[in-house]
């Protein structure tokens, strides 16, 4: 259950929340399963904040005209909805526990990511482009049509995860272990998957055109439909 209390602090506005956060660094505040839909938070620091299975919707966590986007920095938000969210320029998910969390159909471009756990997460048809994703953890998350286009993937966690009509154009994947990857229908035009591993992998109707493969493990893998490297189509 939330803490009242710490709920109402932060209404009464961010100045306020975040000098009492500075006052009392100790507290580890608990706003978890709290409806924010349209609330207004830009500036506000919810680092280790408690804030599972909240509801995000409609929030506003940065403002074009600054870079003063919401701190999310270590927060738990296993659970928490922030579907469709538009706008999270600066937004700070640095170190967060954003398991099971749903953010799909949102742009995440600009958006440091650094070190999230994001396990099970929903991230279908999100953006990616440009973004700090060093460390991320996607084990058995959902990027269905995500957009990672150019994205230097080697430093990210991929076991199980499903990447179905993902475009990857141009992204580095190369000597990732990806054993049994769901790359069906995947855009791996002009990626790096040299020395990559994709024994067992789905990359049926995946177009790797201009792909590099050099030394690529691709035993087992079903390549159906597949556009190769030299713009042939596998049968």
């Amino acid at each position: 259950m939330p803490n009242k209390e710490h709920i109402e602090i932060l209404k009464s506005g961010i100045p306020n929340w975040n000098k009492w956060r500075t006052d009392n660094p100790k507290i580890i505040p608990n706003l978890a399963n709290t409806n924010f839909q349209n609330f207004y938070l830009v500036g506000a620091n919810l680092s280790r904040v408690n804030l599972s299975y909240t509801d995000l919707q409609y929030a506003t966590l940065s403002n074009k005209s600054s870079a003063d986007g919401v701190n999310f920095s270590y927060a738990n938000l296993v659970g928490a909805t922030l579907k469709g969210l538009k706008n999270l320029r600066y937004v700070n998910f640095n170190h967060a526990d954003l398991r099971r969390a749903d953010l799909s159909h949102t742009n995440l471009s600009k958006v440091n990511l650094s070190k999230a756990s994001l396990i099970g997460a929903n991230l279908s048809y999100v953006i990616f482009s440009s973004n700090n994703i060093d460390g991320v953890d996607w084990t058995y998350a959902e990027l269905t049509g995500a957009v990672l286009s150019g994205a230097d993937l080697r430093g990210v966690k991929l076991t199980g995860t499903i990447l179905i009509a993902a475009d990857l154009s141009k992204a580095n994947l190369s000597r990732m272990r990806l054993h049994s990857i769901n790359l069906s229908g995947a855009t791996l035009v002009g990626a790096d998957l040299s020395a990559v591993e994709l024994n067992d992998a789905n990359l049926s109707s995946a177009n790797l055109k201009d792909a590099s493969l050099e030394d690529a493990d691709l035993s087992g893998a079903n390549l159906e439909g597949a556009i190769m490297p030299d713009g042939t189509m596998h049968e």
